[in-house]
């Protein structure tokens, strides 16, 4: 395998005070520094320039030196913490000792930063830069005619890369660790490797939550890849500190966003906790009807989140830094946590005004290894009585259905709607049934046993196949 080695240049506080300080740079450094460690690169691979050291002269030498020292083959990682400016349509790195009144002349020029990495003997470059202030559109220019390098910016233009002290780093920083370090599986490929291309994707999922949780709604950081043509390139293997799936099927993330446990269950509209004497029963499904029941549940929805919540804590170990709840008073509720993602939504029937519906859904989940356990046993082992998979297309049920009477598999009993828009299957060995429609594939079956939900879909899909279906679609939540 060939070897990696890592250049971190990261600038906290400057020479000058005019330029802004960046907080918590330096123990992000360390941080960091322990994660490439976990991916393989011995620090004695590490090139670290900090601190008051990172000088234009230093960093500019720091460049010179690494021509010698990285091997032919070798991965190149590449990390920047500081300011960028644009200065006569060239792009800039604030170095330590960079003069405001003479900046360009005193700082790294980013056209000779790439050039000096792209002359090392590097196969691979991945460039990380958690810098704001530059052009993007001549960053982009840049790597579009890197011939091996791709990468991250870490804002768009008029942005700013937001630190906060509960991570003791830049956002995106403290993301960029964990996807380094392997404990971010989204931010890999299926088979766990971490490329420019799937870091982009995770930064630009993760960032939003993390920012509605540390700041006002109102902060945006757009992360950019850079150098797209090179974005599918391993930059780090995780593949030995990522576990498996169950049965490989299950491996893909992009799959993961589109599986989903759920419960439902039905309450009277008078046992809601928001109901008081006087209060009319809704005679019907109308908006106004809706809105009022959704308001009306909203007690009950916190009183779920708050439990679910207590119980991820203590089943899971999550501080609370963690654990993302948001409620909107419109009868849904969401938790957000490293592992999972929970909904649960109260609505008025509409086949039944005096009946309110709950549903409980699972998803969103990091791992699919998670199921399997001891945790997601005992916090959610008893609650859930179906699993969803949806899919990215509206699946050809007519042909599946075909193929199933054509070519009867043993142990399949099949039973097909008169309309031809779904059909509904069970296996011998497996308690529960399977519903396949055009747009999800619905495993039903008893309450108290949610991992086996898993395994029934897992049956069917080794019975039967993967379907063939593509990977991008809504997620389960909008199929009802």
């Amino acid at each position: 395998m060939a070897e990696t080695w890592a250049l971190i240049v990261a600038v906290e506080k400057f020479l000058d005070a005019d330029h802004r300080g960046l907080a918590y740079t330096d123990a992000a450094t360390r941080a960091l520094s322990e994660c490439l460690v976990l991916a393989g690169v011995a620090k004695t691979k590490q090139v670290i320039v900090g601190g008051s050291a990172a000088t234009k002269t230093v960093v500019e030498s720091r460049l010179r030196t690494l021509k010698g020292q990285v091997p032919k083959g070798a991965t190149l990682l590449t990390f920047v913490t500081t300011h960028g400016f644009t200065a006569a349509g060239h792009s800039y790195l604030t170095a330590w000792d960079t003069q405001p009144d003479d900046a360009p002349a005193t700082a790294v020029s980013l056209t000779h930063f790439l050039a000096a990495l792209h002359a090392t003997k590097a196969t691979t470059l991945g460039v990380f830069l958690d810098v704001a202030g530059f052009d993007a559109a001549d960053v982009l220019a840049h790597f579009a005619e890197s011939p091996k390098a791709a990468g991250v910016l870490s804002a768009s233009d008029g942005e700013e890369s937001h630190a906060t002290a509960a991570v003791k780093a830049s956002l995106f920083a403290h993301l960029l660790s964990d996807a380094v370090a392997g404990r971010a599986t989204k931010a890999l490929t299926p088979d766990g490797m971490l490329t420019a291309g799937t870091l982009a994707a995770y930064l630009g999922d993760e960032l939003p939550r993390l920012l509605r949780k540390h700041f006002d709604t109102a902060s945006v950081q757009t992360p950019v890849l850079l150098g797209p043509q090179h974005a599918g390139e391993t930059l780090v293997d995780l593949s030995s500190r990522v576990g498996g799936d169950v049965g490989g099927i299950l491996r893909d993330p992009a799959r993961l966003l589109r599986v989903a446990f759920r419960a439902e269950s039905s309450v009277r509209f008078k046992d809601l906790a928001g109901f008081r004497k006087g209060f009319q029963t809704p005679d019907n499904a109308s908006p106004s009807s809706r809105k009022f029941v959704a308001r009306l549940a909203s007690a009950d929805v916190k009183a779920d989140l708050d439990g679910v919540y207590e119980l991820s804590r203590e089943t899971f170990g999550y501080k609370r830094k963690d654990v993302d709840v948001t409620a909107d008073g419109d009868g849904i509720g969401q938790i957000r946590t490293p592992d999972f993602e929970y909904t649960v939504t109260a609505a008025l029937d509409p086949e039944d005004p005096g009946k309110v519906t709950w549903t409980r859904e699972l998803g969103r989940l990091a791992d699919i290894g998670f199921v399997r356990s001891t945790g997601f046993e005992a916090a959610f082992g008893k609650l859930f009585d179906q699993f969803l998979f949806v899919f990215t297309q509206p699946l050809d049920i007519d042909t599946l259905i075909d193929r199933l009477e054509d070519k009867p598999i043993p142990g399949l009993k099949l039973v097909t709607a008169s309309d031809g828009e779904s059909c509904e299957i069970t296996l011998k060995g497996f308690t529960g049934r399977l519903n396949v429609s055009r747009f999800a594939l619905t495993v039903r079956g008893r309450t108290g046993h949610s991992a086996g939900l898993l395994d029934l879909f897992l049956a069917f899909i080794t019975h039967v196949g993967p379907l063939g279906e593509p990977l991008m679609l809504p997620g389960p939540r909008e199929v009802r």
